[in-house]
């Protein structure tokens, strides 16, 4: 049965989303917008500015119900109190010139992202998106618009060259550049009875509609649609361990950066300490574990936070060793990724700036076989071991090949 949201409920969601959109500078806004930000900034700061319930604040509901600017986002983020008190009524500031300020900046920045950039070279915008406060695929929830621009969807099909329409989603993956997916080995070599994957899927947020809309965002473009060039799995990958288990996919033909599709930041080197952190996985894999009957699964993208385990503590749980190119989240009863998310991100803030660029830290490799019933976490390949193998394979572009090839 489809859940009926109310439109304030609706509004709260679309609020809290906008207090941590896109906070990382880009660059390319012009001085006096750069000023403006900084007087509205300087108005929400303001001690006449008194800390009352969002919806009795009229004004900045108008607010929220309009295209929005980046100033203007950044200016809403100030205006929010700390602590934010009810996140279903959030506290905001309501001053009465701030919030004419606002209603003054109509203007719509548009991103200008170099078009061709080189593999490596995102690091000043990869990982951005569209945030709520509240962000937490078994045990899951559902994604907004733009929240994920990095998620791409990978498609198999009974025969090769037959259309998109077609093809079945069982895997997933990361953008990385305009036209390379990061995933796992298993899921660029044959799945089950179907072909190696030929489809990739990216800008998807639901499998039911094409463009996907929001009430209070609009319309995202359509789904982009991009057959496969060349798709490489680590030559020592394992099926029996799932060790190495990561792939590299290039497309046919490179993709624009959007804010709704955009790739996400690898690591700036190996050997950070992840355990204990928080990182978020995503994926529309099966979302509710089944002992009797089919299992069920989640037309819109889910998403859940997950807090990384040491190894030594993983593996004592799964009874087996894991090697240095893997790492653990999550272990909570009922919330688990499972079949359908392989080969998706696992991706966490910088600690140092939570709402900052997210970096992919993980792709999911394996599980417990019921995921969600128990309480083993999931096993995930990790990234920085493997930075040079992404850049090697990048850079030998192995041309048209209709198999997967090892490197």
């Amino acid at each position: 049965m489809p859940q009926i949201v109310s439109s304030e409920a609706k509004m709260n969601a679309h609020f809290l989303m906008l207090l941590v959109i896109l906070s990382s500078e880009l660059g390319v806004e012009a001085c006096s917008r750069r000023r403006k930000g900084s007087r509205l900034a300087a108005l929400a700061q303001e001690e006449t500015c008194g800390c009352v319930p969002l919806r009795t604040c009229p004004p900045f509901l108008a607010a929220l119900g309009t295209n929005v600017s980046r100033t203007r986002l950044r200016a809403l983020q100030k205006a929010t109190c700390d602590p934010i008190g009810d996140p279903d009524n959030p506290d905001v500031k309501c001053c009465d010139r701030f919030l004419k300020e606002i209603e003054m900046d109509n203007a719509v920045l548009e991103d200008k992202i170099p078009k061709r950039a080189k593999l490596v070279d995102f690091e000043k915008f990869c990982g951005q998106f569209e945030r709520t406060l509240d962000p937490r695929i078994v045990g899951g929830k559902d994604a907004v618009l733009g929240q994920f621009p990095w998620i791409v969807r990978l498609g198999y099909t009974e025969e090769p060259g037959m259309d998109v329409d077609d093809a079945i989603f069982l895997c997933a993956g990361s953008l990385i550049s305009h036209e390379h997916v990061l995933t796992a080995a298993h899921c660029v070599e044959r799945q089950k009875h179907l072909t190696q994957v030929e489809w990739v899927l990216l800008g998807e947020l639901d499998d039911r509609t094409d463009p996907d809309c929001e009430p209070l965002q609009g319309c995202a473009p359509p789904t982009l649609k991009r057959r496969i060039a060349w798709k490489v799995a680590h030559v020592e990958y394992s099926a029996n361990t799932f060790k190495n288990d990561i792939g590299l996919i290039k497309l046919d033909k490179p993709v624009d950066f959007t804010n709704w599709v955009h790739p996400i930041c690898l690591p700036k080197g190996p050997g950070a300490d992840l355990a204990n952190s928080k990182a978020v996985v995503a994926g529309w894999g099966r979302v509710e574990a089944a002992l009797n009957g089919p299992p069920k699964y989640k037309n819109k993208l889910q998403y859940l936070w997950k807090r990384v385990l040491s190894v030594d503590t993983c593996g004592q749980q799964y009874k087996r060793s894991l090697g240095r190119g893997q790492l653990c989240a999550g272990g909570k009863i009922g919330e688990d990724s499972c079949d359908g998310d392989s080969g998706g991100p696992l991706a966490r803030p910088d600690p140092a700036d939570p709402v900052g660029p997210y970096t992919l830290v993980g792709v999911v490799s394996f599980g417990a076989k019921d995921c969600g019933l128990g309480t083993l976490p999931g096993v995930y390949t990790r990234i920085d071991t493997y930075l040079d193998w992404i850049a090697r394979v990048a850079a030998a572009d192995p041309k048209n090949m209709s198999a997967t090839i090892r490197m």
